[in-house]
């Protein structure tokens, strides 16, 4: 079952076009490590923010009904960053520009068919933050 779970985590990261480098680890051969754009972490799927760059607490509420939120923040040197919205297939679903002073930024989706999307934080370029989101109506 775990095997199951780490190989649908992959597919999720790969689906929204992440450079994923997997390698086994020599402690515990159950989990795998995975490396992605500076991110580290035992594969469930989600990338945790570089705290330098980009403050994220958690999207909620998850599993969303009407509205998704998120509250951030990221220093002075950022020059773009926006929240981009991708179904279970890759596809982009919706981006949206976050502005530094509104510190909250708030997804409608009334609209989404129920189902695993990816809420993904993108900051110079770059997918600071990554989450699975669970949409039910």
């Amino acid at each position: 079952m775990k095997q199951l779970l780490h190989i649908f985590s992959f597919a999720i990261l790969f689906a929204v076009g992440l450079s994923v480098s997997l390698q086994a680890s020599t402690l515990d051969r159950t989990k795998s490590l995975v490396a992605v754009s500076g991110f580290s972490g035992f594969g469930n799927g989600d990338i945790k923010p570089n705290q330098n760059r980009l403050g994220v607490t958690e999207i909620y509420p998850n599993p969303a009904h009407n509205v998704v939120n998120a509250d951030y923040s990221f220093p002075a040197n950022v020059k773009s960053a926006k929240v981009v919205i991708f179904n279970i297939l890759g596809t982009k679903i919706e981006e949206q520009e976050l502005n530094r002073t509104d510190k909250q930024v708030s997804i409608n989706t009334t609209d989404y068919a129920g189902g695993v999307y990816i809420f993904t934080i993108n900051v110079d370029g770059v997918n600071e933050f990554s989450k699975r989101m669970i949409v039910k109506h």
